[in-house]
């Protein structure tokens, strides 16, 4: 995928105006899903969603830590006592793309590679709060530590995805040295050149 994808692609979706695009956050998601559903392009987004979804579902990762990596995605997510959050809200998810998908999503996550999981921690470790998300703020230590538990346990592909939005949701500087390592991250993971575009406005 030249751009984001998968669950990361998803939280994007629910900036200031999501609205516009659904009354509520499992209408944004069947709406997107039926929009791109059309073609063999879209349907790979579907499934690779899919495959995020039921990837973190059966994670070791406890709900508060799902949570704080999708709120790191998603700023404009809403809050509020009716709103559905961490794997409740991914069996949302999943329940919406059933019906279009055909099938039940499957989540393998690859073999891990120690390199990206160390490259992917230790970038983890350098993420600092400058702003304060919207909404929502989840103290930053705990979306630190929700990345490098996602890396340790579970995909450090998905982990780094996570955390190329938690930069931008806490506005980290990026040092030139540090956007190298990151590019050195993404093209090992077969990324396309446009995924770093979620950092960019941070280098400095």
């Amino acid at each position: 995928m030249e751009y984001d994808f998968g669950i990361t692609a998803l939280g994007s979706r629910f900036h200031m105006d999501w609205r516009h695009e659904g009354p509520d956050p499992a209408a944004l998601v069947r709406r997107w899903a039926e929009l791109v559903a059309v073609d063999q392009d879209g349907r790979e987004e579907i499934r690779l969603l899919g495959r995020d979804v039921r990837l973190l579902l059966d994670s070791p990762l406890t709900d508060a830590e799902i949570h704080a990596l999708w709120r790191a995605a998603a700023a404009y997510y809403p809050v509020g006592p009716d709103v559905a959050h961490g794997r409740a809200w991914l069996t949302g998810i999943e329940r919406v793309l059933r019906p279009v998908a055909g099938v039940a999503a499957t989540g393998v996550a690859p073999g891990a590679d120690k390199g990206v999981v160390y490259a992917v921690t230790r970038l983890a470790h350098a993420l600092d709060e400058v702003c304060e998300p919207p909404l929502e703020p989840i103290p930053v230590g705990a979306v630190r530590n929700a990345v490098i538990h996602c890396a340790e346990e579970l995909d450090g592909e998905l982990a780094f995805r996570f955390l190329l939005h938690a930069y931008a949701a806490y506005g980290t500087p990026v040092s030139e040295r540090m956007h190298g390592e990151f590019r050195r991250i993404s093209e090992s993971l077969g990324h396309g050149e446009f995924m770093l575009e979620t950092i960019g406005y941070l280098v400095e």
